[in-house]
């Protein structure tokens, strides 16, 4: 990469041409040369740079590079890719994940492998038949939960490419993750209010269903005073306090309106209030 970057990629394949001695730019090609050498060696352990430094051009070094490290280890390399490409799965990872370790394993491919071909309509169609077959590939290792999105995608018509296959299963991942979600939302939120005349004021409490099952099980209020239900001492008492600290008389005579104590709370009231008189 460093070489290409610097145009001097030319000095591996032969493009640049060694000029004779008395060539007046021969200088400038034996400075280059010896640049490009220095990034190869570079890149090499010094056990390494042992086996290549006797070669007088970088090409030359590029080429024993080649044949020590390439020779077999290429092939043996590419059926090690394809081999992963074919019996690759996603097991549960996110979708994302499971695409890219796929197309890493693609690009790998191509590097080691490239179309050797010379007609522009050759490659075209070799390339298309390659994409093809990785759109067959990358379904193949999906969850049974895609099974749906496998057979749409292989019904389609013109064949996809690669990434709108991916972004297909994309968008239907995501569906199933919001699906998901709403399945397990939490239990009912029982909400408790009461007037805001009472010292706690509303309130908001969450209660499971063996909480509910338990207040209404409960048996009903009854009042140790004059014995009706639904109501306690303790409330009239406080009712009595609110009744001391003032209420208007439109409060009293319209308690709905000002979200008062309930009318029949205020009836108890007013037959406690009229019991206490001599």
């Amino acid at each position: 990469m460093k070489i290409a970057s610097r145009e001097k990629h030319g000095h591996l394949s032969g493009d640049t041409k060694q000029p004779a001695i008395t060539d007046p730019l021969y200088n400038k090609w034996r400075a280059e040369n010896c640049q490009v050498k220095s990034w190869l060696f570079d890149a090499m352990t010094p056990n390494q740079m042992k086996r290549f430094i006797r070669y007088d051009t970088a090409m030359q070094v590029w080429d024993a590079i080649k044949k020590t490290y390439s020779d077999g280890f290429d092939e043996a390399k590419i059926y090690d890719l394809h081999k992963r490409s074919f019996t690759m799965k996603q097991n549960e990872a996110p979708i994302a994940n499971y695409y890219s370790n796929l197309t890493e394993i693609f690009q790998e491919l191509d590097q080691l492998s490239p179309i050797n071909m010379k007609d522009p309509d050759d490659i075209s169609s070799r390339q298309q038949e390659i994409e093809r077959l990785r759109v067959y590939i990358f379904p193949a290792g999906l969850d049974n939960k895609f099974d749906q999105i496998r057979r749409e995608i292989l019904r389609m018509e013109p064949k996809p490419g690669l990434e709108r296959a991916y972004s297909h299963v994309k968008r239907e991942s995501n569906r199933q993750g919001t699906m998901s979600e709403s399945a397990t939302m939490p239990e009912a939120t029982v909400l408790f209010t009461t007037n805001s005349r009472f010292p706690q004021g509303p309130r908001l409490q969450n209660i499971n269903s063996s909480t509910a099952d338990r207040f209404r099980n409960r048996p009903p209020m009854q009042c140790t005073k004059c014995g009706l239900k639904n109501h306690t001492i303790q409330a009239v008492m406080r009712l009595l306090a609110i009744q001391k600290d003032g209420l208007t008389e439109d409060e009293r005579r319209n308690p709905a309106e000002h979200h008062s104590p309930p009318l029949s709370l205020l009836k108890m009231l007013a037959h406690l209030t009229m019991s206490q008189k001599p």
